[in-house]
C-alpha cells in the first residue's frame, strides 16, 4: 500500500503499524475498499462526509438526545458515566431538551427518556 502525501508523494507503507502511524500524523491518505478482486483507492475525504461543525451546547444537547433516545429511560448520573461528561455538563445538555423529555420519579430518583422515539 502507498502513502499519498500532502506534497504529492508517494510513501510507501509496510505493516498496519506504518499505516496507523502515517495516519496518525496527519496526512492525506488513501482508504483501500475491495470491489471483487480488485481494491480501490480514494482520498479519506472523498469517502467520509464531512460532519457538521456544533456549538459547545449545541453538541452536549445532541448528544443527550441521542443517548436518551437509545438508552432512555435513565439518570443524569448514567448519562454522566456513559458519556464521560462531568455531572454539571451532564444536566445542561438535558436542559437544553425539556421540551422533548420526559421524566419520571422513581424512589426519589429521576429518570429522563425522549419524548418521542425514532421510527
Amino acid at each position: 500500500m502507498y502513502l499519498y502525501s500532502n506534497s504529492g508523494a508517494f510513501q510507501r507503507i509496510t505493516g498496519f503499524p506504518s499505516y496507523v502511524n502515517a495516519c496518525r500524523i496527519g496526512r492525506d491518505h488513501l482508504q483501500r475498499r475491495a470491489r471483487g478482486r480488485q481494491f480501490t483507492y480514494a482520498l479519506l475525504d472523498e469517502r467520509v462526509p464531512r460532519s457538521l461543525a456544533l456549538k459547545r451546547d449545541e453538541a452536549l444537547a445532541e448528544l443527550a438526545r441521542r443517548y436518551f433516545t437509545s438508552h432512555g429511560p435513565a439518570t443524569v448520573q448514567d448519562f454522566a458515566w456513559w458519556s464521560g461528561l462531568p455531572v454539571a455538563d451532564a444536566r445542561s445538555g438535558i436542559g437544553m431538551l425539556k421540551h422533548q423529555m420526559i421524566h419520571e420519579d422513581v424512589d426519589g430518583q429521576t429518570y429522563w427518556f425522549a419524548a418521542s422515539t425514532p421510527r
